[in-house]
């Protein structure tokens, strides 16, 4: 089932499924902003990342000792949740613990995932609480894909990300589906212009940013724009499949597992530990300008 809502000059569909924003459209000129969906590059078009973030080493982890099996970015993403609140500008989902799940990740949790659209633009959120009776680890991240071009008749070339100030950070370097190393990155004009090599070897994943938002547009600053504005959230995902017209911008609390992780979720890289019957929540902003 899939729950529609609408606010000024902005509409967002969202399925159960995942609890997955789906088409996020600008209602005065009737443009689409998020990715299609096509399975012939992609099949996900905003996927939430839970209760971890990338890949694990082997897809394994340990949890005092005892191995458990996880696939790429969690199991939240393939979940079904439940409509828990529905408004004209606003909705709600969420996803509890279950025998399936504890048989993956042996903490009882809830995963709430918000969307409201304020003052033109979306709000996305998700609030965990651990509903257990001990430390509860786990990273939560946002996958948004957004169509790119914009513009028939464009190419990526013509497009580039523009961050808040100059930037130098750090990227971790991808091999495999795990974090090799990092490198240091100075972005002196706060531009990344986009190509089909910037992604020859996988996503960006950048740590450190001053900036707190970044905006995708054309190189030459002229026609729509779209901004993700993600305060307070440590690692950012840049990443689309080869000749796909999509980039996603991934707000991330979490990472890919390092080559030389030894398994441990208490331990993994990113990694948030909530005390019993805590809550931790964040959220990110789309804007389309």
């Amino acid at each position: 089932m899939a729950v529609k809502i609408r606010g000024e000059g902005i509409e967002a569909v969202i399925e159960e499924r995942g609890a997955e924003l789906v088409s996020l459209a600008d209602t005065t000129t009737g443009k689409e902003a998020l990715w299609s969906g096509d399975p012939l590059y992609w099949a996900r078009r905003s996927p939430i990342l839970f209760p971890i973030v990338g890949r694990l080493k082997r897809d394994e982890y340990a949890v005092c000792g005892k191995p458990y099996t996880m696939n790429q970015h969690g199991f939240a993403r393939d979940s079904v949740f439940n409509i828990i609140e529905k408004h004209s500008d606003k909705a709600v989902f969420l996803l509890k613990s279950t025998g399936e799940t504890l048989s993956k990740y042996p903490f009882h949790f809830s995963l709430a995932v918000t969307y409201e659209l304020k003052d033109g633009s979306l709000l996305a959120g998700a609030a965990i609480k651990n509903e257990g009776d001990g430390p509860m680890p786990f990273s939560i991240g946002f996958h948004p894909g957004f169509k790119c071009p914009f513009e028939d008749g464009d190419k990526l070339g013509d497009y580039a990300l523009f961050f808040e100030s100059p930037e130098e950070c750090e990227r971790l370097v991808l091999e495999s589906g795990l974090v090799a190393g990092n490198e240091f990155l100075s972005l002196s004009g706060g531009v990344i212009a986009l190509s089909e090599e910037l992604f020859e070897r996988d996503a960006l994943i950048l740590k450190g940013l001053k900036s707190q938002k970044v905006t995708l547009g054309r190189i030459d600053e002229s026609g729509r724009k779209i901004e993700v504005a993600f305060p307070g959230i440590p690692y950012l995902g840049i990443w689309k499949k080869k000749d796909a017209p999509f980039v996603c911008i991934e707000p991330w609390h979490g990472v890919h597992d390092r080559k030389e992780a030894g398994g441990d979720i208490f331990s993994k890289e990113g990694i948030i530990v909530l005390p019993q019957n805590a809550e931790f929540s964040t959220s990110f902003t789309v804007s389309i300008l």
